[in-house]
């Protein structure tokens, strides 16, 4: 959640762009994604 906080952070501080933004978000839900299937196994 504090990574998701810092992009909105350097967002409205205009110290990153839409486009970075917008790439750092989808990679955060690709590591949550991820870690959750680790904690989570579906078997």
């Amino acid at each position: 959640m504090e990574c998701g906080a810092i992009l909105d952070v350097f967002k409205t501080l205009r110290l990153i762009d839409e486009k970075k933004f917008q790439d750092g978000k989808e990679l955060l839900i690709q590591i949550v994604s991820m870690l959750t299937k680790m904690c989570f196994p579906s078997t």
